[in-house]
């Protein structure tokens, strides 16, 4: 048994206002019908009753669904009388005792539907010939959601409230928002399962309870997972009594178990496909523009970009307007091969979205987890509060690749302060020519080069650096009040190759270093326009 959170579900503005109506039909009324279908949120009753003890029905009596014997008898029995102490409808107004009372009847069964309705005409007709006087008991009944409109109309006319409609996608979202505790600047992964949990649970919150205890990525599909549990009611015609059937946002919505006992997985996907279509088209957004920062430089050196079209040509002059394929052909060899991949994925992942398809949740995991490698962190103003100024820096040095920046740190600063890329890459992963995941090389030598700093020591930074991207999340861990140097390198293309090594090796790597160090060099000389970071300029041995 899923249990829910009643008190939440219930203080929802679709559940509560639903019990405002109950109360506001039992001030103008005095008998009410509360009407719902069998299966339910759990709390119903519990949320009733709480609700007309705070508007001063004081007690309330409640008559079980078990209750045996003429009715009159059974609400004796509630109030906590004898049986034979009441014989008629009046007799039970007219009881001092139940002066200022409720009585609520819960789910009273349709075999006994004429005895009920026999007793209510009754009442009605007592409580409206004592109109003048004060502090009627008032009756409410949760009445079987599968008897006569005509007999409810005739015994509630204005007086029965109806379960229908009454949880909207706003509800749910707030539920599943607060029972998990998250809500804004998720994860691709986590807000996609999310999402789908709010498409499938529909108006249901014991099955939002269980779609959010999956694992994000087995959450992004649980066809499976639910087959197993409702799988075996492909019998039961889906319809508003049994509550497989109602209506969200003025739709008709059809509970998800209704379509997986049915087999439907088209209308099961298709309700998938709205849940995940939005969130990986705004993250695909998000990376391209990310990327079209990134590369600034370059990719406005290259506009207007021209594109054909099966229809014509299109032309782009604004970098923001670059979509995933075309910063890839842009950029070409001046992205890395990491980059590459991931644009590729998150242009995949798109373009499933864009044939009414959905991505993988394998494939999002990836993207969610490859994205926080790219994504900037915002600088806190509290950074570094606790370091002490001992007159410590951070030196960077900027330069492409074979520009000479380890031969430069290694003859002008002592070995204890040097921070190699090259070097973590060697303890990591064996070798310094393996690429490995820059994520990981870079997480250590953050650490270390914070480590550092944080100590009163200065360090050097041996790294190519030669992205705005890179420099700054590096700047960004650091105090303003303390000075950041780019020593600036870099040297004749034939030189480069002539040393290169391994570098040589690979496809396109020195060019595509220079390509975007060329397309940097404005910004790296003027700080990136930050006000405590010294460029040296060993390219022509002066300062600024």
């Amino acid at each position: 048994m899923i249990n829910i959170d009643q008190a939440l579900f219930w203080s929802l503005p679709g559940p509560s206002g639903f019990i405002d109506d109950i109360a506001e039909a039992v001030t103008k009324h005095g008998t009410v019908a509360i009407q719902a279908p069998l299966y339910r949120a759990p709390g119903l009753s519990e949320a009733v009753i709480e609700r007309l003890e705070n508007d001063g029905y004081v007690p309330v009596f409640t008559v079980p669904p078990g209750a045996r014997g003429p009715i009159i008898h059974r609400l004796a029995v509630a109030g906590g009388e004898m049986r034979m102490s009441m014989r008629t409808a009046g007799s039970l107004i007219d009881k001092p005792e139940f002066r200022g009372a409720a009585f609520f009847i819960e789910d009273i069964n349709t075999g006994e539907w004429d005895n009920w309705v026999t007793f209510f005409r009754s009442y009605s007709a007592e409580w409206r010939r004592r109109s003048n006087e004060a502090l009627k008991p008032v009756l409410v009944a949760l009445v079987p959601p599968d008897v006569p409109k005509a007999d409810l109309d005739r015994l509630f006319l204005g007086a029965l409230v109806r379960w229908s409609g009454r949880v909207s996608s706003f509800d749910m979202r707030t539920y599943i928002s607060r029972r998990t505790g998250r809500f804004t600047g998720l994860p691709l992964l986590e807000k996609v399962a999310i999402e789908v949990a709010i498409r499938l649970s529909g108006y249901d919150p014991r099955l939002a309870e269980y779609l959010v205890t999956l694992d994000p990525v087995s959450a992004v599909d649980p066809w499976d997972t639910l087959k197993a549990a409702y799988g075996g009611n492909a019998d039961v015609r889906p319809c508003w009594g049994n509550g497989l059937v109602d209506t969200i946002d003025g739709d008709v919505y059809i509970h998800t178990a209704s379509l997986i006992a049915a087999n439907d997985r088209k209308a099961f996907d298709i309700r998938r496909w709205r849940a995940v279509s939005g969130p990986v088209l705004d993250f695909n957004a998000t990376v391209c523009r990310h990327f079209a920062d990134v590369y600034a430089n370059l990719i406005d050196a290259k506009l207007p970009w021209r594109v054909a079209l099966p229809f014509g040509e299109k032309i782009v002059t604004n970098r923001y307007d670059m979509e995933n394929s075309y910063i890839r052909e842009c950029l070409g060899s001046a992205l890395e091969e990491g980059e590459i991949r991931f644009l590729k994925q998150t242009a995949k992942a798109r373009n499933n979205i864009a044939h009414n398809d959905i991505p993988a949740g394998a494939l999002i995991s990836t993207l969610s987890t490859t994205w926080k490698t790219y994504a900037s962190s915002s600088k806190k103003e509290t950074v570094g509060w606790n370091w002490p100024r001992c007159g410590q820096k951070l030196v960077m040095m900027v330069g492409p690749s074979g520009a000479g920046k380890s031969t430069f740190a290694k003859t002008n600063y002592p070995p204890d302060e040097i921070i190699s890329a090259d070097a973590v890459r060697e303890q990591l992963f064996g070798s310094a020519v393996v690429a490995g995941p820059q994520a990981k090389i870079f997480k250590v030598v953050t650490e270390r080069l914070v480590a550092k700093l944080s100590r009163g020591e200065s360090a050097v930074l041996d790294a190519t650096n030669i992205k705005k991207r890179d420099r700054l999340n590096i700047v960004d861990l650091i105090p303003e009040d303390i000075k950041v140097e780019y020593v600036v390198l870099d040297r004749d293309m034939d030189d480069k190759r002539r040393d290169g090594g391994w570098r040589n090796g690979r496809d396109g790597l020195l060019e595509g270093h220079a390509d975007i160090f060329a397309a940097e060099i404005a910004d790296i000389l003027a700080g990136d326009q930050r006000t405590n970071i010294l460029v040296t300029d060993q390219r022509l041995g002066n300062t600024k």
